[in-house]
């Protein structure tokens, strides 16, 4: 028991360390990416034009979506490196990743085929946009930069995975900072010398594809059997990671649905000038979704850690910490920022645009409690509670689509955000955290009864 004890202790504190050096590193690198993103917009518009700067935005924004395309099997890898790593199987680990690179190549493999049978349809569909001809050869290698990173950059990112799964999330954080940052200098170059809008989309997207391979050489420098080995190749590990991917992309989905079209609906209904106050609102708040995205992330692998290893008692302290947290400092920093509206807006945008106080106040409320779901959800996500999280994100995704709907086209924006708030508060979040606190209590009733044995 003591030596148990002692093992417990260590394997804590090392924990922590790692926590509080992926939350350090996660600030740097978000301030100084944001600082290379901020230099590099005015540079591109000014090198690409208006017609050309707009495409290579939609673009940019379409990656985000790419997301979807390895179908959850980067998050299912996350998960079974860390419980494997736990338990200090290393021939788990590695046939974990060989197994999951294996699935993610093929799947790249069938993008690449199609984006390269249909990639002549995306002339028409640019032609249809109004762009000009002029643009349209330009505008057609963008896409093929753009499609070329996000196959590539399927399998190889999978080193972000690891290393946070290792709980050494600090190393890719510090790496796409630098990498942004040479991003912007090679755009400074570039818009100085005239390049044209391929280049200068090479030159965006390009150089996180040597970040994500910098990522595996350090993650692996020090550990040779992190490198995948065919040998270890397990088709049982590979049916694994698909099942448990289709959860996580099932999740995915689902979020979609409930928090990722709100703009369009609302377009839909209150017309634009409604969907930009609404898409203004959001971006003011998303300073406290930023540091909820730098802080709470880490915890994920810290979870699955701690309960591969038993650490139950750890568990229930470190998900009651972390949801009171974010309820004290995300409260103070959203009910800083909507107390501070007056000035702050009108120093960000100027006097040209006028916010309504009930927009502001209710998204307030919506960046709080969905700041107070994230964190619960990095639990779900590190416990493997998979099924939880499909049932109930889709009850309230369901639930809260018809409202949505009706409030889009018959009431204002600021009651469409109460609605959504208090349907995802009452159909997700509370029944949520009231049925992972007593599954909680059953494990730990477990344990207990299992020890006096």
């Amino acid at each position: 028991m003591l030596a148990r004890a002692i093992v417990v202790a260590t394997a804590s504190g090392d924990r922590l360390q790692r926590l509080g050096a992926t939350a350090i590193s996660g600030f740097i690198g978000k301030g100084i990416a944001a600082c290379a993103t901020f230099a590099m917009v005015p540079l591109l518009l000014h090198s690409m034009g208006t017609e050309l700067f707009g495409l290579w935005s939609t673009l940019h924004s379409l990656l985000a979506m790419s997301a979807f395309a390895d179908f959850g099997i980067g998050n299912g890898m996350l998960n079974a490196i860390t419980r494997s790593n736990a338990k200090n199987d290393l021939n788990g680990v590695q046939a974990t990743i060989t197994s999951g690179l294996m699935v993610l190549t093929c799947i790249a493999a069938i993008l690449a085929v199609a984006l390269f049978t249909f990639f002549h349809a995306f002339g028409g569909i640019i032609t249809a946009s109004g762009l000009s001809e002029a643009s349209l050869g330009p505008a057609l290698g963008g896409v093929a930069i753009f499609g070329v990173y996000a196959i590539v950059s399927m399998p190889l990112s999978t080193g972000d995975r690891i290393a946070t799964a290792l709980q050494e999330g600090f190393i890719p954080h510090l790496i796409r900072a630098v990498v942004l940052a040479l991003s912007a200098i090679i755009v400074l170059v570039m818009s100085r010398t005239g390049a044209g809008f391929v280049a200068l989309c090479g030159a965006t997207v390009l150089p996180s594809l040597l970040g994500s391979f910098l990522t595996w050489t350090l993650v692996a420098r020090r550990r040779p059997w992190l490198l995948p080995k065919l040998s270890t190749f397990s088709s049982e590990q590979s049916g694994i990671l698909m099942r448990t991917g289709a959860g996580f992309c099932i999740i995915q989905l689902v979020s979609a649905v409930g928090f990722n079209i709100d703009t369009l609906l609302i377009a839909r209904g209150a017309g634009v000038d409604g969907a930009a106050d609404f898409a203004v609102a959001s971006r003011y708040f998303s300073v406290a979704t930023v540091v909820g995205n730098i802080l709470l992330p880490p915890l994920w692998p810290a979870y699955a850690d701690a309960m591969s290893r038993g650490e139950i008692y750890w568990v229930k302290r470190a998900l009651g910490v972390s949801l009171l947290a974010t309820l004290v400092c995300g409260g103070a920093i959203v009910g800083f920022l909507f107390v501070a509206k007056g000035w702050l807006v009108p120093l960000w945008l100027g006097d040209s645009l006028h916010l309504d106080a009930k927009l502001m106040c209710s998204m307030a409320g919506w960046t709080l409690i969905s700041l107070i779901g994230s964190a619960i959800a990095m639990f779900w996500n590190g416990m493997h509670w998979l099924r939880l999280q499909c049932i109930l994100g889709a009850a309230y995704a369901f639930t809260a689509l018809p409202l949505k709907l009706w409030l889009s086209t018959h009431g204002t924006v600021d009651q469409y955000l109460i609605a959504n708030a208090l349907c995802f508060l009452v159909v997700e979040l509370l029944p949520g955290i009231g049925i992972t606190y007593m599954l909680l209590s059953r494990f730990q009733t477990n344990m207990v009864n299992r020890d006096s044995k």
